[in-house]
């Protein structure tokens, strides 16, 4: 009369199984991924739900209270399959809830996202750790604008900076260690820890504020910065690219930024040098006195900095 239904269709299934499926309905699964999981058709499923009296489940509407709940758990980054299983429906009703109550969806490749970033960290460099770590990113950092990709690699007695970056902006995204291998030349590299953040937004907007890809002739120093925040951006800097020795304080970049720098050193009574070397320029100041005014600029006030080079500074000027 009709087609024969397919032995996997109506495939026998122990009691045990029987009762799993149950359980496994009752809990909020669908037929569909019950019958998956068992390997049998839908209509096997039904037979078990029926035989035992289940009621089927029908789509309902969720009540008002529980919309200003579905509109607060997808605001808090809960997805909304995740939502739909919570409240025992369907994903395409929460989504229909959501459009309805004015909601912007998420893109799928941020629902897909695996770890939690803060995009929006560097839209407003109002703040001292905006200023230090744009900074840093402007000397040690590599935005790849084709990838998307913002790396920034330190050595491992520097990584408390990178824990400290990463935790305001991919706080759950773990450093990646890389091991030092020795050179031919046996040149002794030391091991470094890495944060590397992919989001195009992020990319962009550091673009924007001048941190861009092959930088290294290119960076201008950020004068739209507030002048209170030049102290933070420059100690970030220095932290990066900068150097202290027994008796020399010194800045590289390109030409232009370092004129800025000196600018910024003659502010404060300390007078300074460049030096050109090809592309690339070398601000430098030295002396114990002008070295301390240097010192005093950077760190009064500062509560993000590198340990190491902080250190460094107090022994060549023998602080206790």
């Amino acid at each position: 009369m009709g087609k024969k239904f397919s032995e996997k269709k109506f495939k026998k299934l122990s009691l045990q199984k029987a009762e799993e499926i149950v359980n496994l309905y009752k809990k909020g699964f669908s037929i569909a991924k019950i019958a998956k999981k068992f390997n049998v058709g839908y209509l096997t499923i039904w037979r078990i739900l029926n035989n035992r009296n289940i009621e089927r489940r029908r789509f309902r509407e969720l009540l008002e209270e529980e919309i200003k709940k579905v509109v607060s758990l997808y605001n808090d980054g809960i997805s909304s399959p995740k939502i739909a299983k919570i409240f025992g429906v369907c994903k395409k009703t929460i989504l229909k809830k959501l459009k309805k109550e004015n909601v912007k969806i998420r893109t799928l490749s941020v629902s897909n996202r695996k770890y939690e970033i803060y995009e929006n960290f560097f839209d407003n460099i109002d703040t001292e750790e905006k200023a230090y770590f744009l900074g840093i990113l402007y000397a040690d950092g590599y935005n790849n604008e084709k990838s998307h990709t913002v790396n920034l690699s330190l050595i491992e007695p520097d990584k408390d900076i990178l824990y400290k970056l990463n935790k305001l902006v991919h706080p759950t995204k773990d450093l990646r260690f890389v091991k030092s291998k020795k050179r031919k030349d046996n040149y002794n590299r030391k091991n470094q820890y890495i944060l590397t953040i992919n989001n195009k937004h992020i990319s962009e907007k550091l673009a924007e504020l001048g941190c861009v890809q092959a930088k290294t002739f290119k960076i201008i120093f950020p004068e739209w910065l507030d002048k209170h925040l030049y102290k933070f951006f420059t100690l970030g800097y220095f932290d990066g690219d900068g150097y202290i020795g027994t008796n020399e304080f010194a800045i590289a970049g390109t030409e232009s930024f370092c004129k800025k720098i000196s600018e910024i050193l003659k502010n404060i009574n300390v007078n300074s040098y460049i030096r050109k070397n090809g592309n690339i320029s070398v601000v430098r100041t030295g002396g114990r006195n002008q070295l301390l005014k240097v010192y005093n600029f950077l760190y009064k006030d500062s509560t993000i900095y590198m340990d190491r080079k902080k250190l460094r500074f107090e022994e060549v000027l023998k602080l206790s």
